[in-house]
């Protein structure tokens, strides 16, 4: 499966851009990208945004599919805090697991 650095890289190919360009137009540095390429850096939703934007394709696109198959709630959710607790352990579940 092609990761996300390797998607953005494989998009600004195409399109016959060069990581300077995308760095500029995104507000960081050529070297920057280069990590987001390999992997060694994460990107916030807001470049993402405008990087699908940018190369015409769907955010869904650039994300990975999350394969939560196991997920247990430690919390019984029985109000509006325990559902929300329950909420923090799912996002963090999905965090350790993208």
């Amino acid at each position: 499966m092609e990761k996300l650095g390797e998607k953005i890289q494989n998009l600004r190919k195409s399109r016959g851009m060069t990581q300077k360009e995308l760095a500029s137009f995104l507000g960081y540095s050529e070297s920057y990208i280069s990590y987001i390429e390999k992997g060694e850096r994460k990107m916030n939703t807001d470049d993402l945004q405008k990087i699908a934007k940018l190369f015409s394709v769907d955010l869904d696109f650039l994300l990975p599919k999350p394969r939560v198959t196991h997920f247990r709630a430690t919390t019984n959710v029985s109000d509006s805090t325990d559902y929300e607790k329950m909420m923090d352990d799912f996002r963090e579940y999905v965090n350790k697991h993208l």
